[in-house]
């Protein structure tokens, strides 16, 4: 069994043992028979499953017996005091709750008069019985009934989503706000879209969980596609080395939705860019695929390669590095290449760098090392942006003048 089928094999156990149903977790049944699968509880499903249920609006609270869900008995801290914590006692917490609603957060171009096309997933557990080693006794149980995905054409008109969209027969709705913005980095009135799956059933007094829903999932769908949200984040000036790195790092994922009491899946980048599809998932997971390192023929780029760079390259390099590692890096470099990095910078800029490695003292020479390591690798990434041209002198990637 290779690595990724024991990974997958174990998200499926998560899958089964915190949201249901039971047969996720077992090996060769697909995603879809699972979800359409029937099984049988001798527990209320809101003891058995940890989330991924909606609890009817009016009433969230667990029972007073299902411990588990409260905290269990010492949920509320001990009942002895110090001597300096004075005679008044702050008022007792809030008890849990369970969520009534889940859904999405999404950007949409400018318009008006569209829809977005929602489809919903759940199952509801009956009351049943079941027997028992003695024919005159029966157990109470609960049989799960699975529904859809139901299909529901939801307009984005502000009126319709505040009194909300019928989702099949167990008073489930789609309800929500949509408004414009102008954020940075988006088109011009923009819209903001929050779609959310509500339980607006009754609340029952005796066996709730009658009226809660189960394994709930919603998929958005939008024909001319959702609006990444910007991520300005590490593009400053003023941004620290670890945020530039990652904004290098990251720079091409963008955030296609946000999750309310549930998370989003990773989407599916269609050919022209666009993102039509967008669905939850309570079990969040990412997949880092394995580097392996290239070796260019006749490129390996060291710190005095870099002294190949033009006066535009330069430049780009001093302002992508971080400020500490070109001191750092400059300090163990040769003459002739600080000279050169000094040129290219504003006369006050290059004198305080001159005062930062002075007042370095002596340094270590693996520190001056690990230094012009970064400031190579963030050179390197530059290059492959396309923003600079390195060259060691031997590749086809010499500039001739």
């Amino acid at each position: 069994m290779k690595p990724l089928d024991v990974r997958r094999r174990l998200l499926s156990a998560l899958q089964a043992d915190l949201v249901g149903p039971f047969a996720a977790g077992v090996p060769g049944i697909s995603a879809e028979d699972a979800a359409a699968s029937d099984e049988t509880l001798t527990l209320p499903p809101s003891r058995w499953y940890l989330t991924g249920f909606l609890a009817p609006s009016g009433h969230r609270a667990p029972e007073a017996d299902d411990l588990e869900s409260l905290g269990g008995e010492l949920a509320a801290g001990s009942q002895t005091g110090t001597d300096d914590e004075g005679s008044e006692q702050p008022d007792a917490r809030p008890g849990p709750k369970f969520p009534a609603s889940m859904g999405l957060s999404v950007y949409l171009p400018p318009g008006s008069g569209d829809f977005i096309e929602a489809l919903v997933s759940y199952a509801y557990y009956d009351l049943d019985e079941v027997a028992t080693d003695r024919d005159d006794k029966k157990l109470k149980a609960w049989k799960r009934v699975s529904v859809g995905p139901l299909t529901v054409r939801v307009p984005l008109e502000s009126a319709a989503l505040k009194s909300g969209v019928p989702v099949g027969r167990n008073s489930l709705f789609i309800k929500g706000e949509i408004r414009t913005t102008q954020m940075e980095g988006l088109e011009s009135d923009s819209r903001v879209a929050s779609l959310f799956v509500v339980n607006d059933q009754a609340a029952l007094d005796k066996d709730r969980d009658q009226n809660f829903v189960f394994q709930v999932s919603l998929t958005l769908k939008y024909a001319r596609g959702f609006c990444a949200r910007p991520n300005r984040r590490g593009e400053g000036t003023g941004a620290d080395f670890d945020q530039k790195v990652m904004a290098l790092l990251f720079r091409d994922k963008k955030e296609w939705a946000v999750g309310h009491n549930t998370s989003v899946r990773s989407p599916v980048v269609e050919a022209d860019g666009h993102v039509r599809t967008l669905s939850t998932t309570q079990l969040p997971c990412s997949v880092v695929p394995q580097v392996d390192h290239q070796t260019i023929d006749g490129l390996t780029v060291r710190m005095e390669d870099l002294g190949k760079l033009d006066a535009g390259g330069i430049q780009t390099l001093l302002r992508a590095v971080d400020k500490s590692d070109l001191a750092l890096a400059l300090k163990g470099a040769s003459d002739g290449l600080r000279t050169l990095f000094f040129s290219n910078m504003s006369e006050r800029g290059g004198k305080l760098l001159k005062e930062d490695m002075a007042s370095m003292g002596p340094v270590r020479l693996k520190d001056v090392d690990a230094a012009q390591t970064r400031m190579v690798a963030v050179a390197k990434d530059l290059s492959a942006r396309g923003e600079i041209v390195l060259s060691d002198g031997k590749s086809d990637d010499e500039l001739i003048y």
